[in-house]
């Protein structure tokens, strides 16, 4: 069986809940200084995500949406920068060029 890179942001997934959860019950302070975490992709990470000023789809409506909303949710006083550079019809040979050209 093979995976895209979103298939295996789907399998880490449960990860990222085990770790919510378990920050929730154990009450730990969490000390993140700086995290910045890039969701790249095709249609399922863009997520119909808005390329303009439009804070309030910056980040699409899938997965990356959120992941990104229970992160700051969770950790408001972290400085977390969270990026979705999903491009609806890349395919993975499509990331190099993508990058590339500095696409946003």
């Amino acid at each position: 069986m093979k995976l895209g890179l979103t298939g295996l942001s789907l399998l880490s997934w449960p990860k990222i809940l085990t770790a919510a959860n378990q920050k929730r019950n154990a009450r730990k302070n969490i000390n993140v200084k700086s995290l910045t975490i890039l969701f790249q992709g095709d249609s399922i990470t863009d997520g119909g995500r808005s390329r303009n000023a439009d804070w309030n789809h910056i980040m699409g409506h899938g997965y990356a949406y959120l992941i990104a909303s229970r992160l700051w949710y969770d950790y408001p006083k972290e400085d977390l920068m969270l990026y979705n550079r999903g491009v609806s019809g890349n395919k993975i040979k499509d990331l190099q060029e993508t990058l590339a050209k500095g696409y946003h």
